[in-house]
């Protein structure tokens, strides 16, 4: 097995970049699709709104270095490999959205929780904090 170098910390800002890009791109798509008029659309935006907050991308980024360590060939900016990074990034998302729901948490880093976010958007809604989780 060949030994490739690390990703340099450029390569690593520019693919975080990158990551971010398919994210907004897939979101997109998905928004798209269509569903309730009016509330789809608002509830697609606080879901895009939460999941592209600015963080890390560790998950992807650790996917895309062993990626390359495992095949030195490999393009890490491939457009499949980025969008199964975006998928780690949607999965870590859920995640943390499910773990907001579990806390009963209000906030995460300063801004509101998605489903806190949606139950106020649904505020005529009778089982508001229900439709939220």
């Amino acid at each position: 097995m060949q030994h490739s170098p690390s990703l340099t910390a450029q390569q690593c800002r520019a693919l975080r970049e990158r990551v971010h890009e398919k994210m907004s791109e897939l979101l997109a798509e998905h928004s798209k699709l269509g569903g309730v008029p009016g509330i789809h659309s608002a509830i697609m935006q606080d879901v895009a709104e939460f999941v592209l907050r600015p963080g890390k991308r560790i998950r992807p980024l650790l996917f895309l270095q062993t990626c390359r360590a495992l095949d030195a060939e490999l393009q890490v900016e491939d457009p499949d490999l980025l969008r199964l990074a975006a998928a780690l990034e949607f999965l870590h998302a859920f995640i943390l959205i499910h773990d907001d729901i579990i806390d009963q948490a209000e906030e995460r880093r300063g801004l509101p929780c998605l489903h806190r976010k949606i139950e106020r958007r649904l505020i005529n809604l009778a089982d508001r904090e229900r439709a939220g989780r």
